[in-house]
């Protein structure tokens, strides 16, 4: 049996972000993102106006959503990992707002 529980948090969001891109203005990468118990995606961005990466996963010590953004330099590049000044700057969604971070995600990326 594969566990895909951790991931359901994060597929979430996926399928409401593209519900919210119906008119396919965002351009992102798609890549995993894992950080000890932390496990989602992230979304890079790379155009004229400058790149931007988002994380997002179930928070390891709560229920919460947690979301980093930032830069792609501001990740590690292996397993998209925050930096410690994006770290501290993680905004946290409760378990019940999922359609809010998402929207918060997009609109970061727009």
């Amino acid at each position: 049996m594969i566990d895909k529980s951790k991931m359901s948090r994060a597929n979430t969001i996926l399928d409401i972000l593209e519900g919210l891109d119906g008119n396919h203005i965002l351009d992102v990468y798609l890549s995993g993102y894992q950080n000890g118990r932390e496990s989602g995606y992230a979304l890079k961005q790379f155009c004229s106006k400058g790149d931007k990466q988002v994380a997002f996963a179930e928070n390891r010590n709560s229920d919460d959503t947690v979301v980093y953004f930032g830069k792609t330099l501001d990740f590690n590049f292996s397993d998209n990992v925050p930096s410690e000044k994006v770290y501290k700057k993680a905004v946290y969604f409760r378990f019940d707002k999922v359609q809010d971070a998402a929207e918060a995600i997009f609109e970061y990326l727009r």
